[in-house]
């Protein structure tokens, strides 16, 4: 998903995690509505990862160390 410099990425995840293409179609569908009514035009970017991956982020951005469920940050002006 790209409109208007919003991004919606899938990384790899266990074959328990997986999402189907009609889920995947449903999630961006979902993200652009919630861009286009919350952000005003602004863009963002969604990452749908493990937790490893999250818990890698967490610790490089924030310095803890343990996976959470939603890692958040301003926008840059």
């Amino acid at each position: 998903m790209s409109e208007s410099g919003s991004n919606l990425l899938f990384r790899e995840l266990p074959p328990h995690l997986q999402f189907s293409s009609e889920e995947k179609r449903n999630l961006k569908s979902f993200a652009r509505r919630a861009a286009s009514r919350v952000l005003s035009g602004r863009s963002f970017t969604c990452v749908i990862s493990d937790e490893k991956e999250l818990r890698q982020l967490n610790q490089g951005f924030l310095g803890h160390d343990y996976a959470t469920d939603v890692l958040s940050f301003p926008v840059a002006e």
